[in-house]
């Protein structure tokens, strides 16, 4: 098991990666944020790392500097001069409840030390229990939310710092 920094081979995996979460979301009756393809092909794949196990690729989570321009309108209690942020988190539902979305935001955390990042920002759509439940393990606080034209559920966000 290892996380490595995606590489455009490893395209075809992710986005299949992402079609299973998707469908995987929907099926709970949570109405998932969306990503495009040529988004995540124009902007994504840069900063995104893949949970590897037996060779295929069970998780996903796409990290960078550049704030969701939704944020804006969050009054953040950290007030960070660098903050990372976490776009995406999935993990394949196959692989649930086996620590990887543990190890991820791990992972996201060393990253950020190790990059003098000095918080992270993230958001979940307001009925995703389990993202809710993770951020909370991790020590990260419920700061705000916001609501996209699309959605009656809020996303809520959370910040930690480091």
């Amino acid at each position: 098991m290892e996380i490595i920094k995606s590489r455009p081979i490893d395209l075809i995996e992710i986005l299949y990666l992402l079609k299973i979460c998707t469908s995987d979301i929907i099926s709970m009756e949570i109405k998932p944020g969306y990503v495009s393809v040529a988004d995540y092909i124009d902007q994504k794949l840069q900063t995104s790392y893949i949970f590897r196990d037996n060779n295929r690729t069970v998780a996903l989570i796409v990290i960078n500097e550049k704030e969701s321009a939704e944020y804006t309108s969050v009054n953040w209690n950290i007030q960070s001069e660098r903050p990372l942020s976490i776009d995406l988190l999935i993990v394949h539902p196959n692989w649930y409840e086996r620590g990887i979305g543990d190890k991820m935001i791990l992972f996201a955390e060393d990253y950020a030390r190790n990059n003098n990042f000095t918080s992270i920002r993230l958001d979940s759509f307001g009925e995703n229990t389990f993202h809710t439940d993770l951020f909370q393990k991790f020590n990260f606080k419920q700061t705000g939310s916001y609501n996209t034209s699309l959605q009656k559920v809020p996303f809520y966000c959370y910040e930690k710092l480091l």
